[in-house]
């Protein structure tokens, strides 16, 4: 095999390899994403239940504070909560935003419907309290029904948070495990990565390139001192390294007959001028 062709692919596979590495390194990013999103969601949930039941109790403690007081402080506190500040309201949306199934979507509805209900309640009884009517008010706010629908808007919250933090629980669950697999997989890469390169150059270049070279080397320095050429195992390699070897040895041939011609061109030369010197044919 061509060194060339093994260079191309050993780096082709590196690039994949790379490639694979920042494909799980992404991987690990989306999945660590994945897990603060669902903290994320858990804690806006909380918050926005507290910012639900926050708005009803305000409401409910400006309608009681009017009827029992007549001050119209508290009527315009109740109004600006309700048609300005609206914190039940934007609570609510804010919990149909975070990504609810079904179920809690329902209760979730079910809480809004329950606070409109009561608000409706505590606008009869500031209208009745404005009209005169302060009993007629009073049992509107004080009394045992209303403290009722009070508590019932604080049953789907819970069961809301409840559902929310078990099956949020699960999804955080559920992306630690696949994070924790796709970070073992990542490294299994990196690992395999570092294994292939030891592989290419302790392994193979070192056996295919370095051992070779080094012996051509000695092969050569033999040469310069005179001794004979020996063939090299590398010469039958069908690779550069091969048609350096093979090139090597018809090297040694060429300069062995160079040698020889030049040992006959000298000896011709001295038989040419002896033969000069010669008088006779006996000489």
């Amino acid at each position: 095999m061509k060194l060339s062709r093994l260079n191309y692919s050993t780096i082709a596979l590196c690039l994949v390899l790379a490639l694979l590495d920042g494909l799980g390194f992404l991987f690990v990013n989306h999945l660590s994403g994945r897990r603060e999103l669902a903290n994320e969601r858990q804690f806006m949930a909380n918050q926005q239940g507290e910012r639900f039941l926050e708005g009803v109790a305000y409401l409910s403690n400006q309608a009681r504070a009017f009827v029992a007081t007549g001050s119209l402080r508290y009527e315009r506190n109740y109004r600006q909560e309700l048609e300005q500040n609206q914190r039940i309201l934007e609570a609510t949306d804010s919990l149909r935003r975070i990504g609810l199934s079904p179920q809690e979507q329902a209760l979730i509805d079910l809480a809004y419907e329950r606070a409109m209900v009561l608000a409706q309640i505590e606008m009869l009884a500031i209208e009745e309290r404005q009209s005169g009517n302060a009993r007629s008010a009073t049992d509107l706010v004080f009394g045992p029904a209303y403290d009722d629908a009070l508590a019932e808007i604080q049953h789907p919250l819970r069961r809301l948070r409840t559902r929310l933090e078990s099956r949020l629980a699960a999804e955080l669950h559920e992306a630690g495990q696949h994070l924790q697999q796709a970070r073992y997989a990542q490294l299994g890469l990196i690992l395999l990565n570092a294994l292939l390169m030891t592989a290419v150059l302790g392994y193979y270049y070192r056996r295919r390139v370095i051992r070779p070279l080094s012996e051509m080397t000695e092969q050569v320095q033999a040469m310069k001192a005179g001794l004979p050429f020996q063939h090299l195992a590398s010469e039958s390699e069908p690779s550069e390294i091969g048609e350096l070897a093979h090139s090597l040895f018809e090297y040694s041939l060429t300069r062995e007959q160079m040698v020889q011609y030049l040992w006959a061109k000298s000896l011709q030369a001295r038989i040419a001028t002896l033969l000069q010197a010669c008088s006779s044919y006996s000489e």
